[in-house]
């Protein structure tokens, strides 16, 4: 099965390519939003706690720590913010965490330390870079890459010619 899905035109297709066919649905209307999204990092593992931290750099919550290590003995947790940078064509807003586990926190016999880093796009609403580096798990680095704010074609959003276009539930539909 292959789904399209144009909430700009209030309709989703799901493909049949064995049979070519297409089953059109409609959409509730999008309502435009003025809340700003919030795409947030984890700072650590849930499992050892830390800092959850919105893309903008604010620190909405703390994760309390549930290792075996002493008490008092949690993780520390410190934001920076790294300004601003064009990222693919986009401006966006870093800010790294570093978090550090105190030896014997969590069975560990040095000191762990850990960072993220999150470049946010206001523009897009999203994450558009996004480092980690961990000693436990290594490094891992997730980008976008080939950003395009034209907008797309819209035939990108149909069903191929070929395809028999089959209305469920949709008035007027064929």
């Amino acid at each position: 099965m292959v789904f399209i899905i144009d909430p700009v035109a209030g309709f989703r297709y799901q493909l049949n390519s064995t049979d070519k066919v297409a089953q059109k649905f409609a959409m509730p209307a999008v309502r435009p939003t003025t809340a700003q999204p919030a795409v947030s990092t984890m700072a650590s593992t849930p499992s050892v706690g830390g800092l959850i931290v919105a893309g903008s750099g604010k620190i909405f919550a703390p994760v309390t720590a549930t290792g075996n290590g002493p008490v008092g003995n949690s993780p520390k947790a410190t934001s920076e913010s790294l300004g601003l940078q064009l990222i693919e064509g986009v401006t966006a807003e870093g800010i790294r965490t570093t978090t550090s586990w105190p030896v014997g926190s969590v069975g560990n016999d040095r000191e762990i330390i850990a960072t993220s880093e999150t470049w946010f796009s206001k523009q897009l609403g999203v994450a558009v870079l996004t480092k980690s580096s961990d000693p436990r798990s290594g490094e891992f680095t997730t980008k976008l890459t080939d950003i395009s704010l034209a907008e797309p074609d819209p035939s990108l959003f149909m069903p191929p010619a070929d395809y028999t276009i089959k209305g469920m539930g949709v008035p007027g539909a064929p």
